[in-house]
């Protein structure tokens, strides 16, 4: 079975030949935990068959690639994004998607607001921030769509997320 010195290679051996393969704390935690239950000559065996694969070697590997038949149970706990596919446990996965709601409400407004594409580079950078930076950042682009917004129901949302966030743990007040 594979060390996590090993896994923490055989990841890295990954993200150089796929640059765009990139795993957060809660993805690697899936990945090792399916690695740790293959040896590394299974595991590279698959990969090199993956990357030798006319149909799969431009595909960035998954880690359903590195399963054996018996880890398939794994599957169950993990889900796939529903915006990138990527898999992870049901927690992060909710806080992952949430991520995407609120990058896809920002790519939109932009567009709508400020008529601005954003490429795909910024909309990763957005995605792989910490939760902390991401909050600050989500905080200031709503006070901007709140100045800019001609829609009463969007004013409210925003003030009402402002709200929570400035109060955690409060509930809104009823004159709010």
């Amino acid at each position: 079975m594979m060390s996590s010195e090993e896994i923490v290679k055989f990841i890295q051996k990954i993200q150089k030949d796929y640059p765009n393969f990139k795993i957060n704390n809660d993805e690697y935690e899936a990945w090792e935990e399916v690695l740790s239950r293959t040896t590394l000559e299974q595991a590279e065996l698959k990969y090199q068959h993956h990357k030798d694969s006319e149909e799969f070697r431009d595909k960035i590997p998954n880690i359903k690639l590195f399963m054996k038949k018996e880890q398939e149970e794994v599957l169950r706990y993990l889900r796939s994004c529903q915006f990138c596919g990527c898999l992870l446990y049901s927690k992060a996965m909710d806080l992952h998607e949430d991520r995407h709601r609120s990058v896809n409400y920002i790519v939109r407004r932009y567009r709508d607001y400020w008529h601005q594409e954003m490429n795909r580079q910024k909309y990763q950078e957005l995605m792989d921030m910490n939760q902390q930076e991401f909050d600050n950042k989500y905080n200031e682009f709503l006070k901007k769509v709140y100045e800019v917004t001609p829609l009463d129901w969007e004013k409210r949302n925003i003030r009402n997320i402002l709200y929570l966030n400035e109060h955690s743990g409060e509930t809104l007040p009823l004159e709010f």
